[in-house]
């Protein structure tokens, strides 16, 4: 089955939203670290985490020495999960998320689905998402997949 692709623009993130986004579990150490990262949301069962696993892949590669990469796996086992990284030599810090079974009323109950729903992303899953820190205080989102050049931009011009 192929799936259509949900590109979506960076956004900036608010102080509010920001605030919401720290709810979710393991997410405040993950801040705390360092102040330029880059988080990725994904599911090993999604197809648009499949096309969006390679811009991650080339996001790594270009600024693993700039930026400190999570990868929160959402909805699957770890099992599953470390075959998805394999598959495509994803190799960055990886957090099991908040739900490790694809669960439709456990999902509208995670701290994951409340920080969503704050942002307005009223996608059913919410994956692939990405959040990316630069400096102290400039968090932005991408609620689907990412468009590469707008990334490798921002990145470039704020290192």
């Amino acid at each position: 089955m192929t799936k259509d692709h949900e590109y979506s623009p960076i956004e900036k993130l608010d102080l509010h939203a920001s605030k919401k986004l720290l709810k979710i579990p393991g997410f405040s150490e993950i801040f705390r670290s360092s102040d330029n990262k880059f988080i990725s949301f994904l599911a090993e069962w999604c197809p648009n985490c499949d096309y969006e696993a390679n811009n991650l892949k080339e996001y790594h590669s270009l600024f693993k020495s700039h930026l400190d990469f999570f990868l929160i796996m959402l909805f699957s086992t770890n099992e599953m999960n470390l075959i998805f990284k394999n598959k495509y030599g994803l190799e960055m810090n990886t957090i099991q998320g908040e739900l490790d079974v694809k669960n439709e009323r456990l999902n509208t109950q995670t701290q994951f689905f409340n920080f969503r729903t704050n942002v307005n992303d009223d996608r059913k899953w919410g994956v692939p998402l990405h959040i990316i820190k630069l400096n102290i205080n400039e968090i932005y989102i991408i609620k689907g997949e990412s468009l590469n050049e707008e990334v490798v931009s921002l990145v470039q011009k704020t290192l």
